[in-house]
Parts: structure tokens; C-alpha cells; sequence
């Protein structure tokens, strides 16, 4: 036996029946085999690889660590299979969602106008030739960055 802690943050977590109440009152909490639970009052203490299970609650998919779990087991990238994951790394790397100034969004919604038919209910043979024309040359002119 070694004197090193068995956890990566230098200790235990303190136990306490009130510690596992949360996780019990989860739907999924026999069946569920994540090492990380978001409901778990001392996730600091956990650790993941990849590979292993993640939380299958559709109320949690939002949390940034759960979102990168996602991630790295639909990757499987050899170079991190071995890996040992705390909480703190997977929040740290988790994927940040895009936000969009107004600016970004007005020009976008210009820019796909001529796409949209939802606003008449039969667009004319016109309007549905020059949005085909425009979409065609948009994709012509595309190439793809080397």
C-alpha cells in the first residue's frame, strides 16, 4: 500500500446518510451506472474515463461537464482512453454554447431571406428560381479551406 490519498483532490469525502438522499430520490438511481452524478453533493471527489456511463437524465444534459462526457465518449480518441477525469476538468473543457451579437443575427436572418417561404403561402415561379440561382451560386463559388 501506498500513502498517496485514493482521491486526485488530496482527500475523502466526508459521509453522511443526507449525502445520498438526493441521489436516491432519482428515477434512474438503480439502473444508472455514472460514476458522476449530478445530484451528488461531493463531485469534487469523482473521477470518469472515458467510456464509462453518463448520467442519462434529460434534466441534466445542459451541465457542462455532462455535455463533455457526451462529447469525449462519441469521439473515443485514443489518446485520452486512459485518461483519468476529475469534475474540475470536465467543467473546465466543456463545450461552450455559440451566442450571437445582434449584429451577427441581423445579418444572418439578411442573409438566408431570399431561402424562406414560410412568409407566402405560394411563391411565385420567380421567387423560387432566383432563390435556387442564389443558392446555386453560393455553393459554386464555395471552396473548401485548405
Amino acid at each position: 500500500m501506498t500513502d498517496r490519498p485514493i482521491y486526485p483532490n488530496e482527500g475523502k469525502p466526508p459521509t453522511d446518510e443526507r449525502d445520498n438522499a438526493a441521489m436516491l430520490a432519482c428515477p434512474r438511481f438503480e439502473s444508472c451506472g455514472a460514476n458522476m452524478c449530478p445530484k451528488d453533493r461531493h463531485l469534487d471527489y469523482r473521477t470518469w474515463y472515458v467510456g464509462e456511463d453518463v448520467c442519462p437524465m434529460l434534466e441534466h444534459r445542459h451541465l457542462g461537464f455532462i455535455r463533455r462526457q457526451r462529447q469525449l465518449n462519441k469521439r473515443r480518441s485514443p489518446s485520452y482512453a486512459n485518461k483519468l477525469w476529475t469534475y474540475q476538468e470536465l467543467a473546465a473543457t466543456a463545450p461552450q454554447k455559440r451566442v450571437l451579437s445582434a449584429e451577427q443575427i441581423a445579418r444572418l436572418k439578411a442573409m438566408s431571406r431570399p431561402f424562406r417561404f414560410g412568409k407566402k403561402a405560394n411563391p411565385t415561379v420567380a421567387e423560387v428560381t432566383m432563390a435556387t440561382r442564389t443558392a446555386t451560386q453560393a455553393w459554386v463559388g464555395w471552396k473548401h479551406p485548405v
